[in-house]
């Protein structure tokens, strides 16, 4: 693997093709950057599937030690009380949908074909 490269994101999108081959090919890192500052990597699918691999088993471990405390008589505590003491915006909550059914095609459906009262006579313009 050659050492990693910097690239603007625009030079990345001109010569993506060559970016990518270098990547699969000799095991390059390019940072993609905008103004300076680096917003994403073109890496090698080895290395993207090692930090895969690496973050689902961190995560299974801290999931054992969750449901461990757990069985061993933790206490729980409201997500908002967590988010506020961490002092970060909490998920939103999901609405509840409309509990009406609709029917098949959804409020104020006629079938094709369908005529009404309305339908009957044409209207005049007014």
């Amino acid at each position: 693997m050659t050492a990693p490269e910097e690239l603007p994101i625009s030079d990345a999108r001109d010569h993506f093709a060559d970016v990518l081959g270098r990547a699969t090919y000799a095991g390059q890192i390019t940072y993609i950057t905008k103004r300076g500052q680096r917003v994403g990597a073109v890496v090698p699918v080895e290395v993207a599937q090692a930090a895969e691999a690496a973050e689902d088993a961190h995560l299974s471990r801290l999931a054992r030690e969750a449901e461990e405390e757990l069985d061993a008589g933790a206490s729980t505590r409201p997500l908002l009380d967590v988010a506020d003491e961490l002092d970060v915006v909490p998920p939103p909550v999901p609405r509840q949908r409309d509990a009406r059914p609709l029917g098949r095609r959804g409020r104020n459906s006629r079938s094709i074909g369908s005529t009404t009262a309305d339908d009957a006579e044409p209207r005049e313009r007014q």
